[in-house]
């Protein structure tokens, strides 16, 4: 089955073609040049800047795909979560084209889209979903870790953050040293010059026992500690980047053991979301995984851990192989903060065979 998939969920425009978990094509139009102005993305401009790029977006991956509309068997949407003007084009224009090729429709969750991306072929090694897994998300949006215990219709969220996620405490700190929006990459890079022991941080939630994450006040110790020091040397600045990234991994990974221990026949550990790129962290989830003797999926490429179409028609196809049904298009709507243990979209009389 040839699944056109659509992701407008925040500030890229993508499509993509995939057939079973073979990506044929997977284009992405970002818009972080227009939006780093601004420190941050700007809900109604990402919706004007999806508008007028999502036509040639799909152009595109059709074209790459060597396809046409009569080659497409399905379309596959992103409903939430999101920004819900962004959201709101792409279930717009996948309504528009269901309409005008007949074409059945599957409702996805963004973050079902990011476990099913370390399922992604052609990639150097083939690595399915292996039920029951752990999913370890962590994005500018999102950090949670959730339990899927025979596909990817049902699961049980373990633990998230009580206030910032992983990747959106990493572009604030990057704010503070002067690394600019966003930051989170160039922070990593600084890191690896810097001593990881040099700068006293608190442990986040230290007395708590469940998988509950926090990154409000590591932040917070941060942001005092370079205000302590006005005139931060690069050094300085390398030795707050890696205390930071140690004490913020550090309680990502203690928590995501926590989930693996709480469900002790787990098969398979998924990191994904645009912080699972970061290689200090896949060194920490790699040693947790031969610790709990389970096997680690990890995105096969950078593209496949952020945002992108390709992930959520990988997840429609693993969706379908469910039984999840076709979703009532013309009755869907986007829902900004749907949780991955929500399914909140209409459905047609006939399932998914």
């Amino acid at each position: 089955m040839k699944i056109l998939a659509v992701d407008t969920s925040c500030d890229e425009t993508s499509i993509a073609v995939t057939e079973g978990r073979t990506v044929l094509s997977n284009v992405v139009s970002s818009q972080v040049r227009q939006h780093r102005t601004f420190g941050g993305v700007v809900p109604f401009l990402a919706q004007r800047l999806h508008r007028e790029r999502i036509d040639a977006v799909a152009e595109l991956a059709l074209k790459r795909a060597g396809c046409t509309w009569s080659d497409i068997e399905c379309l596959a949407v992103t409903y939430g979560p999101g920004l819900a003007p962004a959201l709101e084009v792409g279930i717009a224009w996948v309504r528009t084209k269901a309409g005008a090729h007949q074409l059945p429709v599957l409702a996805v969750n963004h973050m079902q889209g990011h476990v099913a991306s370390v399922a992604a072929r052609p990639s150097r090694r083939d690595t399915p979903l292996t039920f029951p897994l752990i999913a370890c998300l962590v994005s500018g949006g999102h950090s949670e870790f959730a339990y899927f215990e025979h596909d990817l219709r049902q699961a049980v969220l373990v633990g998230q953050t009580l206030d910032d996620a992983l990747g959106e405490a990493y572009d604030k700190v990057a704010v503070m040293l002067g690394l600019g929006y966003p930051g989170g990459a160039a922070l990593a890079q600084l890191a690896r010059d810097g001593d990881p022991n040099r700068v006293p941080l608190p442990v986040p939630l230290e007395t708590y026992k469940d998988c509950t994450l926090s990154y409000s006040g590591l932040k917070t110790a941060v942001k005092r500690t370079v205000a302590a020091t006005p005139l931060l040397s690069r050094q300085e600045a390398a030795d707050i980047a890696a205390s930071f990234e140690r004490r913020a991994q550090e309680h990502a990974v203690s928590r995501l053991e926590r989930a693996v221990a709480a469900f002790p026949h787990v098969e398979q550990v998924v990191l994904a979301g645009g912080v699972a790129a970061n290689t200090e962290l896949r060194k920490r989830a790699r040693a947790l995984a031969r610790r709990r003797k389970v096997a680690l999926a990890l995105p096969p490429s950078k593209r496949m851990a952020t945002d992108n179409a390709a992930m959520v028609g990988i997840a429609a196809w693993y969706l379908i192989q469910a039984g999840q049904p076709f979703c009532d298009v013309s009755k869907l709507e986007r829902v900004p903060y749907l949780n991955l243990d929500e399914t909140l979209f209409p459905v047609v009389a006939n399932p998914v065979a």
